[in-house]
């Protein structure tokens, strides 16, 4: 088996104790004797980097503490997402930014400067996307979650949903924590149903990060404004409130739930919407 690398990553990023928990923008440069394989790369949004990361310890095959949270648990290097495996091969899907000749500039990267990439090949919708998957991570109640790194996937899977970033988005991403974190369960409960208000941005937000849909019966519409999440015979109803006059994200993400929404906590049959009614369209 021989495999030659065909390009390499640059980064700021040089070390993994230094990579942010989703990566860092990057930029792979494609060595000159493959340059003709990017020809029409760059009508792909996004790509998928196989690379080797030459700095993981090839001796592990069990692992005791793993992930940014440390959380203390024995699971098989197979069964996880870790750099330290047998043979360490990379596979991270990113987008696409622009290219400039043999330079890939890309969004995020959770890779280090100088490793080495091994293949890029186009992400592909039909191959490469799973809605609603679940792994050991995604199962785990909020209270085991590291609450700041929580938020921040909740608002990346919201966003790879819904494809931008909007104020009805982050409003139903502070919603569907907000939920997990009165509970004490995971986004991703089976158990955990969502009535639909009428803006189809939150909408996007509670089906990306939950993985609720229509067809798994996880969410049922009404015609009111307010939103409703129900667990057994639990329920917390969301009403939005008139006016936020905030745009930044990053303030959005930070401000209480409670400005957001007026909250009203009960049975399911008393707090539930009762009038079914046809989802609203997006803000």
């Amino acid at each position: 088996m021989l495999i030659k690398p065909i390009g390499a990553v640059h980064s700021s990023i040089a070390t993994t104790r230094e990579m942010p928990h989703r990566g860092s923008s990057a930029t792979v440069e494609v060595f000159p004797e493959y340059e003709d394989g990017l020809l029409g790369i760059e009508d792909s949004s996004h790509i998928v980097v196989i690379s080797w990361m030459h700095a993981a310890d090839r001796r592990a095959l069990r692992l005791d503490k793993v992930g940014p949270e440390n959380l203390p648990l024995l699971k098989g290097v197979f069964s996880l997402r870790s750099p330290s495996r047998p043979n360490p091969l990379g596979i991270s899907a990113t987008k696409l930014l622009k290219v400039e000749g043999r330079n890939l500039f890309l969004e995020r990267l959770d890779l280090i400067d100088g490793t080495p990439v091994i293949d890029i090949k186009s992400y592909s919708l039909g191959w490469d996307t799973v809605f609603a998957p679940r792994g050991f991570w995604d199962m785990l109640p909020l209270p085991q979650r590291d609450p700041n790194l929580m938020l921040d996937l909740l608002r990346a899977q919201a966003f790879n949903f819904h494809g931008r970033s909007c104020r009805g988005l982050l409003m139903g991403v502070k919603m569907v924590f907000d939920v997990a974190r009165r509970w004490n369960i995971s986004p991703r409960n089976p158990g955990l149903r969502f009535e639909l208000g009428n803006d189809g941005c939150i909408a996007d937000a509670v089906q990306g990060t939950t993985g609720a849909t229509l067809g798994n019966g996880r969410l049922t519409c009404h015609t009111g404004s307010s939103w409703t999440a129900i667990l057994g015979q639990r329920a917390l109803r969301y009403e939005p409130v008139e006016r936020i006059d905030v745009s930044d994200d990053e303030i959005l993400l930070t401000m209480d739930v409670s400005s957001m929404f007026t909250i009203a906590e009960g049975s399911a049959a008393a707090v539930s919407g009762s009038h079914q009614g046809r989802c609203g369209g997006g803000g």
